[in-house]
C-alpha cells in the first residue's frame, strides 16, 4: 500500500512540474504571432486578413531562411471542412498560405528542415486571440 501511495505521489509531483515548466516557458514572437515548439526548432504562425504568414524559428527563437525549406499546412476550418495546401516561400525568411476567406479553426504546420521533418498545431485561441480584430470582425466574438 505504502508503495502504491509513493508511486501516486511521485506521479503528481512529476505531473506538477511539468505543469509549471510549460507555464514559465513563455516564447517571443518576433513577427507578433503565436510560437510553438518543434522538435529543436520553433514555428511561428501571422494570421493576417486572408492569409497565414509562417517562420521558421531556431532554438533561440531567430528567424532562420526559408532557403531549401518546403512545407505544408493542414487547415480545418470552422465549418468542419479541411484542406492541406503547399507553403510558399516569401521573401527570404517566411511562408504564406492563403485561407481562402474562411475562419481556420484549426491548422497543423509541417516542415522539412534539413532531412527533418518539424510540426506545430496551432488551435483557434492561438489563431484568433481574444479581443483581436479577426475576433470580432465579423461582429461578434468567436469563444468557445
Amino acid at each position: 500500500m505504502k508503495t502504491k501511495n509513493l508511486i501516486k505521489f511521485i506521479f503528481l509531483l512529476f505531473l506538477g512540474a511539468n505543469y509549471a515548466y510549460a507555464q514559465d516557458h513563455a516564447h517571443k514572437a518576433p513577427h507578433g504571432g503565436m510560437v510553438k515548439t518543434a522538435g529543436e526548432y520553433h514555428i511561428e504562425m501571422v494570421m493576417s486578413e486572408g492569409k497565414m504568414v509562417i517562420y521558421l524559428l531556431d532554438k533561440n527563437e531567430k528567424t532562420l531562411s526559408n532557403k531549401e525549406i518546403v512545407g505544408t499546412v493542414t487547415l480545418q476550418y470552422e465549418d468542419k471542412t479541411s484542406s492541406t495546401e503547399k507553403l510558399m516561400a516569401m521573401g527570404t525568411d517566411q511562408f504564406m498560405v492563403d485561407t481562402k476567406g474562411k475562419h481556420v479553426s484549426t491548422c497543423i504546420v509541417t516542415l522539412k528542415v534539413n532531412g527533418k521533418t518539424v510540426s506545430a498545431k496551432f488551435d483557434h485561441k492561438d489563431m484568433h486571440p481574444s479581443g483581436s480584430k479577426d475576433e470580432k470582425k465579423d461582429g461578434h466574438d468567436h469563444k468557445h
